[in-house]
């Protein structure tokens, strides 16, 4: 997910995602020498159908003043 703002924390982002299913894990991307947040995260979810509810729900909604972009990563 991306064009998160720089309030957002994992906390904030797992409990987001919470309400679609069971969150297996949530990797917010910080800056090596400030720890701010770059702006984007990977939330990884136990269900595809609960993640792609999640995806379908949350894209192009606004968080903490930012219109976030959610899509799907395919596994390398």
């Amino acid at each position: 997910m991306g064009n998160l703002s720089q309030n957002m924390d994992e906390k904030t982002l797992n409990n987001i995602f919470e309400e679609f299913g069971l969150v297996k894990s949530v990797t917010l991307v910080k800056d090596f020498y400030t720890n701010r947040s770059r702006g984007f995260a990977f939330v990884e979810m136990f269900s595809s159908q609960d993640a792609l509810a999640a995806i379908e729900s949350l894209n192009n909604k606004t968080f903490l003043g930012k219109r976030i972009v959610v899509n799907k990563r395919e596994r390398v």
